[in-house]
């Protein structure tokens, strides 16, 4: 008789990643009909660097109208490099309008295999947020991090 060995449970792969998923807020102050840049580096503190975006909600608290515009090139997608015309180099608007009795908010999903890792230390244009007024706007993101 040979010994061995019995393990119960499940077996692990050692080339794949486990992740994690949180949802964060944070509120920006946004100056009227003036586009609010948001960068990779706005979100040091909020994000950790690695991360993927997968959606984000945004609402404006006191102003009647919200627009969001992913630029060409965005630090939250991959992109094909050096790829010059096309779909995937078209910038993305979106608004909203809301009457006084509700918010306007705009949601926007990133599927996981697009998403970009999100680099902290680097100034990529994320998107931009324009409002009708000043106002705070709220970002909620969620997020999935590698541990």
């Amino acid at each position: 008789m040979n010994p061995y060995i019995t393990l119960s449970g499940t077996a692990v792969d050692q080339n794949k990643s486990v992740y994690i998923h949180r949802v964060t807020s944070t509120v920006f102050r946004t100056v009227s009909i003036t586009d609010k840049p948001i960068n990779s580096g706005d979100l040091k503190l909020i994000i950790p660097d690695g991360a993927k975006i997968l959606s984000m909600k945004i609402m404006s608290l006191t102003g009647r109208s919200l627009t969001v515009t992913i630029p060409p090139g965005s630090g939250l997608v991959l992109t094909e490099a050096g790829a010059q015309s096309g779909a995937q180099n078209a910038s993305i608007t979106r608004a909203d309008y809301a009457p006084l009795t509700r918010l306007p908010r705009i949601k926007i999903n990133i599927p996981d295999l697009i998403a970009r890792n999100l680099d902290v230390d680097s100034s990529n244009s994320l998107f931009t947020i324009r409002t009708d007024v000043s106002a705070d706007v709220v970002l909620r993101f969620h997020y999935k991090l590698a541990i």
